[in-house]
């Protein structure tokens, strides 16, 4: 007996074929390939992933997550995973059978997402937006610009599906990420402590280009000044060594 799927089972078939079909359109990722990568390997493949691909993705993701400090980069776990192969977009690099760089995009419903209702802005508390909220290089793959390509590959995926704003969240004490976040023209628009007591910077990318706005530079340790500034809706748009540590420039808004 053949048993027919109800209408609701069908949905994330539909949607992941809706998005993929949209996203077809997007031109081609600015690949490294051809030009650095470990010597004998094999030729590597970047496609989306599907549910057929979630073992191999949970594993790169405990890889790369547990290579970093406690607290750096949070778990995410199957369930989470295969919602965003099946409602957002997952994006992979290939190297044979194993996925050696990953990124997510999540496509909330809601208006503002989960993120945006952190920031200090309604309006962007009324507009549809693109949550980047994973990525993983494998650390023999990293040196060859895959985490910033997978950025600016998410964003023009968001603006694609109709979503003007990219939000993202990295710790303040992941000095890989944020810089190449802020290089993306993501900027820090608050500083919160996650359910699971880790701070993390909400980030945000509209595609406006403030550069050369008035500011202040502010250690990346002082996270009462930078709340404030935050709260009165001053963005963090790049980042400085010193002699007593890093800092983050805060623009006037």
């Amino acid at each position: 007996m053949i048993r027919r799927a109800k209408s609701a089972d069908l949905r994330p078939i539909v949607q992941e074929a809706r998005v993929r079909d949209k996203l077809s359109n997007l031109p081609p990722l600015p690949s490294f390939l051809g030009q650095v990568a470990p010597t004998g390997r094999a030729e590597v493949t970047v496609r989306l992933l599907t549910t057929d691909d979630i073992d191999r993705l949970e594993q790169t993701h405990e890889r790369t997550r547990t290579m970093m400090p406690k607290g750096v980069v949070a778990h995410d776990d199957r369930a989470f995973l295969l919602e965003r192969i099946r409602h957002g977009v997952a994006l992979g690099y290939l190297s044979g059978e194993e996925i050696i760089a990953y990124g997510l995009l999540g496509l909330p419903d809601q208006p503002g997402g989960e993120l945006g209702r952190l920031i200090a802005d309604a309006s962007l508390h009324t507009r549809p937006v693109g949550e980047l909220d994973g990525v993983g290089v494998l650390p023999e793959w990293q040196g060859n610009g895959l985490h910033f390509e997978m950025l600016a590959w998410r964003i023009r995926a968001a603006t694609t599906l109709g979503r003007r704003d990219a939000l993202a969240t990295v710790s303040p004490d992941n000095l890989y990420s944020l810089p190449n976040m802020l290089r993306a023209a993501l900027a820090a628009r608050a500083l919160v402590q996650m359910p699971h007591g880790a701070w993390r910077y909400v980030m945000h990318h509209d595609g406006t280009d403030r550069a050369g706005q008035d500011g202040v530079w502010l250690p990346l340790s002082d996270f009462d000044a930078q709340k404030d500034a935050f709260a009165h809706g001053a963005r963090g748009t790049a980042l400085r060594t010193t002699a007593t540590g890093p800092e983050i420039f805060l623009t006037n808004g």
